[in-house]
């Protein structure tokens, strides 16, 4: 349940790409943390969710997001991790974001570059 986002436990109806987006923040928190940052991202359900929800907004921040040394990548992170789905970065933001600009991605290898390879 870590990886739902709000909006999937508070509306009927949701944005896919959003909920997606939300689901790859939390999976790159947990991987940059080696824990989750809360069981559900239900407000008043976690207590986890209920402190990033105050912490986010207020003067330091949510402590995990912030403690990312590099500031573009700590921009995306609170992109992907607002709890208003229309203000999440679209996986095309992401993508040319000067973060993921400067981080480098690996490309692709189609079957038939691995089959020429010595």
């Amino acid at each position: 349940m870590a990886y739902i986002a709000p909006e999937v436990f508070a509306e009927k109806t949701f944005d896919g790409k959003a909920v997606d987006m939300w689901a790859a923040g939390i999976v790159y928190m947990e991987m940059r943390g080696g824990k989750t940052l809360w069981e559900m991202a239900a407000e008043g359900a976690d207590e986890d969710y209920d402190g990033y929800l105050r912490d986010r907004v207020g003067l330091w921040g949510f402590r995990p997001v912030e403690n990312l040394r590099n500031k573009r990548c700590r921009s995306v992170v609170r992109s992907l991790l607002d709890p208003s789905p229309g203000k999440r970065m679209t996986a095309s933001i992401v993508r040319i974001s000067t973060w993921s600009l400067e981080t480098g991605l690996c490309a692709a290898i189609t079957s038939a570059e691995e089959t020429e390879k010595p």
